[in-house]
């Protein structure tokens, strides 16, 4: 919006809304409704730029429900509209479990290390985190984009260096995130990264 750009966002949480809509909604330009991703084309088909999905690609489990949010999102876009999707890293994931100290969830048969395993649901167990879990690995999730027509323009670590840091960089002063966000780029789209990354940020053109 500080751009000049129109922003549209869409949420299943009602409550998300609401507070999307307390901080932004007297911002020219800002819109936010309660939808499904799978439903993304009823805002308006061939309407937008550029669409972020930043959850339904790790929360729904059943492949099927993901190509249906993808084919959604993809008649929301114009033509060559750019996505930006973000998916769960396995291997970032399971480190994050023992980073928490849990490791009796760690050697359970919850976390298989089948070097073998691309795309792995998780439902975790009532009480015991915020919600079910897809997760894949890089190669994975980039062919998922692929096997639909889209073409690759990047692949990248949402945080680079510091992928094991969000905490503690969202609470740092804006001085330091300025100086993070420095190496963050230069390193982002680094393989030995994006292995590494808790989430992956795949940047991609709407097929024709």
């Amino acid at each position: 919006m500080a751009h000049g750009c129109d922003v549209t966002l869409a949420d299943v949480s009602q409550k998300a809304v609401e507070y999307a809509l307390a901080r932004f909604g007297d911002r020219p330009g800002f819109r936010a409704l309660v939808l499904d991703a799978r439903d993304a084309e009823l805002i308006g088909q061939g309407a937008f730029d550029c669409v972020m999905v930043m959850g339904p690609f790790y929360h729904l489990l059943n492949e099927q429900e993901r190509e249906r949010a993808l084919e959604s999102v993809a008649r929301a876009l114009k033509p060559r509209g750019r996505l930006l999707a973000a998916a769960i890293n396995f291997y970032g994931a399971i480190t994050e479990v023992l980073a928490r100290g849990s490791s009796a969830l760690f050697l359970s048969e919850d976390v298989p290390l089948d070097p073998h395993v691309d795309n792995y649901p998780y439902e975790v167990p009532d009480g015991q985190g915020f919600t079910d879990l897809f997760m894949t690995r890089p190669a994975a999730f980039r062919a998922f984009f692929e096997r639909h027509g889209w073409r690759m323009l990047s692949l990248a670590a949402s945080r680079g260096p510091f992928m094991n840091l969000g905490g503690v960089l969202d609470a740092a002063s804006p001085e330091v995130q300025r100086k993070a966000e420095l190496p963050t780029l230069a390193t982002c789209e680094d393989r030995d990264i994006i292995g590494r990354s808790n989430h992956l940020i795949y940047v991609g053109e709407r097929p024709d």
